[in-house]
């Protein structure tokens, strides 16, 4: 009985630790498919905000994708 009740608490453990594991490849894999970054920056006093495209690869490459992930960066306006 302890044995068995040993093996599943186990087999418990080590799906928790596969699933944790698994979560953190894809966030680890995320920033890694990056195209660049869309920066927003703020505009002048009656101007809406600017965008600003920030590639760090040739923009020739992303024409072959469907889609691409860009990572958002909100600039502050300084005092």
């Amino acid at each position: 009985m302890n044995a068995e009740l040993g093996l599943i608490f186990g087999i418990l453990i080590f799906g928790m630790a596969l699933l944790v594991g698994v979560a953190i490849g894809f966030q680890l894999s995320e920033d890694q498919r990056t195209a660049g970054n869309l920066v927003i920056a703020p505009g002048d006093e009656d101007a809406p905000n600017y965008m600003f495209l920030d590639l760090d690869m040739n923009p020739e490459s992303l024409t072959k994708d469907e889609k691409v992930v860009l990572r958002v960066k909100k600039i502050t306006a300084r005092k």
